[in-house]
């Protein structure tokens, strides 16, 4: 189960990041006066396809070095994920929290937050947050799968079935809805 939920995370992560990337490398969002390098960093935390410690460095610098929100919720989304993937749920959870005050990813912020519970073993409680999805192209699918997860780790294969077909149909070119829909239904 933790190997499906790092792959989530990932697709997550990858989805709110690249929202604003390339805004960022067209004109320079950062305070700093060396926008070279910060626009590297914010490249190495957004683009972060693991949690290394350079991905995280970097995220945390290239938070020091921008003022504008929309941005930063990104970064803190992303760094977000990668905490999560690497059981970091106290500083995932903190993440997440201020990314949603500052508003840019709702439908991010709600994903990380049912995520969240779900690595804590609070399956109510993440089923509820992916219903709470708005349901926006890019999350509708994370929102069923993540809700398949709870389901499924309740005991509702039914209800579990069912999700992950309705994610695998939302995102036909996202794999990891029909391979579980296939294990569930023990094809």
């Amino acid at each position: 189960m933790k190997k499906i939920l790092f792959t989530t995370f990932l697709v997550a992560s990858f989805g709110a990041s690249t929202a604003h990337a390339t805004n960022v490398f067209e004109a320079s969002h950062f305070t700093s006066s060396n926008t070279v390098k910060s626009n590297e960093l914010l490249k190495t935390c957004l683009g972060a396809d693991e949690a290394t410690r350079k991905a995280l460095r970097a995220c945390n610098q290239a938070l020091r070095l921008t003022a504008v929100s929309d941005i930063r919720s990104a970064i803190y989304v992303k760094r977000a994920f990668l905490n999560l993937s690497k059981d970091n749920m106290k500083a995932a959870t903190r993440d997440f929290k201020n990314a949603d005050k500052l508003g840019a990813h709702p439908d991010y912020t709600l994903l990380g937050q049912g995520y969240t519970a779900l690595m804590a073993g609070e399956t109510a409680r993440a089923a509820s947050i992916f219903n709470g999805c708005s349901g926006s192209d890019k999350t509708a699918s994370m929102a069923a799968y993540g809700r398949a997860i709870a389901k499924e780790m309740q005991g509702d294969k039914l209800g579990a079935a069912a999700d992950y077909k309705y994610a695998a149909k939302l995102s036909p070119n996202w794999s990891a809805p029909a391979v579980e829909l296939n294990r569930i239904q023990g094809l």
